[in-house]
């Protein structure tokens, strides 16, 4: 079978407007991340490395542009990577497709004699909270939607917004909220 794919040019970002299961590789020079950035805000510091699209879902790989982190233990800056893992985070439909990103994590080694942790691993607070499989831009929406609607009818509204959520995980998420004064 033949997949036609066509292509349109966003700056220097390939996008693909079809819907067959197309990888769409970005090398450092092509994908500023400034683009991105203007686009989602919330992608700020990150450099998206590949992003696929098929019919179901959006995913997006994107890792940390800085080189250093700074350790939760004593404050300083770390060099050294100890390792790396994958975390997926969910956000905010597109296209009216889920999107799943893929965020590359390390672990640094902080060298610090007394600092009570060996190795921490780096945070993206404006991305998602920390242990968070949510962006904060999808936390806030979800916020807003079991505020406004409720948990039954406000699971129903965000199940055909393509966001996959229960009606308790909208009513902890108002629980969760501070107290208007």
């Amino acid at each position: 079978r033949i997949v036609q794919e066509i292509r349109l040019e966003l700056g220097s970002i390939p996008v693909n407007l079809s819907g067959a299961l197309t990888v769409v590789a970005h090398k450092r020079q092509e994908a500023p991340s400034l683009l991105w950035s203007r686009l989602f805000p919330h992608f700020a510091g990150l450099q998206v490395e590949r992003v696929l699209v098929s019919v179901e879902a959006v995913h997006v790989q994107v890792r940390r542009t800085a080189r250093t982190a700074s350790c939760p233990g004593c404050g300083r800056r770390a060099r050294r990577v100890h390792s790396h893992y994958t975390r997926r985070v969910a956000d905010e439909p597109l296209g009216g497709r889920p999107v799943e990103i893929h965020l590359r994590i390390r672990r640094f080694r902080c060298d610090t004699p007394k600092c009570p942790r060996r190795t921490f691993a780096e945070q993206v607070p404006h991305l998602a909270a920390r242990r968070g499989r949510r962006t904060v831009p999808l936390e806030r929406f979800l916020q807003d939607v079991g505020l406004t609607i409720g948990g039954r009818p406000g699971a129903r509204f965000a199940d055909r917004r393509t966001i996959a959520v229960s009606r308790m995980t909208l009513i902890r998420l108002v629980r969760a909220l501070p107290t208007p004064s």
